[in-house]
């Protein structure tokens, strides 16, 4: 019996002088880095970073979730270095995740899923004063999620950009790649590339969830049947001015970046917005002054939008200006003037600033198609055409400040307005107003005898 239980002590002793025994502490490896085919493991994403940016070249690769300690964050100030996030995530406390001073970074993220991410609960995901950043993958979570200056040369062809302020601010230029656009990942709409303020829609209205992505055309042109697509709208405009007839179809937002707007001085075009929008900040978005110029809608909604932040929207100085669909908004309204000449179908026009303005005024000409004249959109009132001042609110005497266009209903209660009921009634448009004429009487559109 005593030898059984000096037996079975033995591995309790054992296991005591273990615990008693000095252990070796084995730290997580959390990144690789890559150089020249040589791979060497890091404990620490700091040292990583480091022998990274001490390279001509070099891969970093993440290997396991990090958590900087609160308030730091990662500098990167030189090197070429791709950071494949690995489907892993870094994340911070602090003013960013990444702030890049010098050198080249291009973030990525080689896994199938591509659920990598830099997620910061202050500031910045990723921040570029200085030197070049390229993203093509990846999800970027923070206040402001990417945040760069004019110093800083930036390409964006991917990844997903998360802020509650907003998504992603590209100061003073382009942050996209050239075949890339932006839009709102919850509805899908096309965003706008502002430099003046961050990423928005055609209102302005900041966007806080945006995804990055490839396109393959911006615009196709078709001339004598045959298509062709166009990443450069303004290539689009130019080839189509140059045809004898041609139609250019938006297949993207375009944001104009001369400081003439879209000039239209020859050829006979089409510009079909097809549910897209174009957004300008100067003197006039669209300008004509020769050829022929026809602005339609070929999108089942018809929502498309052309917006100047500055001075008119639609200016035609000659050529033709024919309209069909469409809502054309500047501070200074739209004008057209003689020699200019064209016929509205349709359309929405309006002033979005000054009061002291007006929406549209085609001086020295009538631009209605026969058959339609203007309305007030809000409370459908007639407006008049006239061709010495802006179209008009008759009842309070000033210009209107919104307008569409569209045909005018001949009301069946007009065969009330005479007893010859079998005498034909005309209707014509005289001054934007609807004269119904009708056994050698005129009438206006309540059914009011003109006298």
């Amino acid at each position: 019996m005593k030898t059984i239980l000096r037996n079975l002590c033995l591995p309790i002793i054992a296991i005591a002088l273990m615990a008693m025994a000095p252990q070796k502490s084995w730290a997580q490896d959390v990144a690789s880095v890559t150089i020249a085919g040589a791979t060497s493991n890091y404990t620490s994403i700091n040292d990583a970073f480091a022998a990274a940016m001490a390279a001509d070249t070099a891969t970093l690769k993440l290997l396991a979730n990090v958590e900087l300690p609160q308030t730091t964050y990662l500098v990167f100030t030189s090197g070429k270095v791709t950071l494949d996030l690995n489907g892993k995530c870094i994340s911070a406390s602090s003013s960013s995740v990444i702030t890049l001073t010098g050198g080249q970074l291009f973030i990525t993220d080689f896994t199938e899923a591509q659920e990598g991410k830099l997620q910061n609960s202050g500031g910045n995901a990723v921040y570029a004063s200085y030197g070049t950043l390229a993203i093509n993958a990846g999800t970027y979570i923070a206040p402001c999620a990417l945040n760069t200056t004019s110093y800083a040369n930036v390409s964006l062809s991917g990844g997903r950009f998360k802020g509650s302020s907003y998504a992603i601010y590209t100061m003073g230029k382009s942050g996209l790649a050239s075949n890339c656009c932006y839009y709102d990942a919850a509805t899908g709409d096309e965003l706008f590339d502002y430099t003046d303020m961050p990423i928005a829609n055609i209102n302005r209205i900041v966007a806080n969830d945006v995804i990055v992505k490839r396109v393959t055309a911006k615009a196709i042109v078709t001339i004598d049947g045959e298509e062709t697509g166009y990443l450069d709208v303004s290539q689009a405009i130019t080839d189509a001015k140059n045809a004898e007839k041609a139609t250019v179809k938006l297949l993207a937002n375009y944001k104009v970046q001369n400081g003439y707007g879209l000039q239209f001085e020859k050829g006979n075009v089409t510009l079909d917005l097809n549910g897209k929008n174009i957004a300008t900040y100067y003197a006039q978005s669209i300008l004509v002054n020769g050829g022929t110029l026809t602005i339609i809608d070929s999108s089942e909604g018809q929502g498309s939008k052309v917006d100047n932040k500055s001075g008119y929207c639609l200016k035609a100085t000659s050529g033709t200006l024919n309209v069909a669909a469409g809502t054309f908004t500047a501070p200074e309204g739209n004008y057209l003037t003689t020699p200019a000449s064209g016929k509205f179908t349709g359309g929405r026009f309006t002033c979005d600033l000054y009061s002291s303005n007006y929406a549209l005024f085609t001086s020295g000409f009538s631009a209605l198609a026969p058959g339609y004249a203007y309305f007030d959109p809000s409370t459908g009132d007639l407006l008049e055409d006239s061709q010495a001042h802006p179209v008009f609110q008759k009842d309070v005497d000033s210009p209107a400040l919104d307008i569409t266009v569209r045909r005018v209903e001949v009301p069946t209660a007009i065969t009330d307005v005479t007893a010859a009921a079998q005498a034909k009634a005309v209707k014509m448009i005289e001054n934007g107003q609807v004269v119904i004429i009708k056994d050698g009487k005129r009438f206006n559109i309540t059914g009011a005898e003109i006298k």
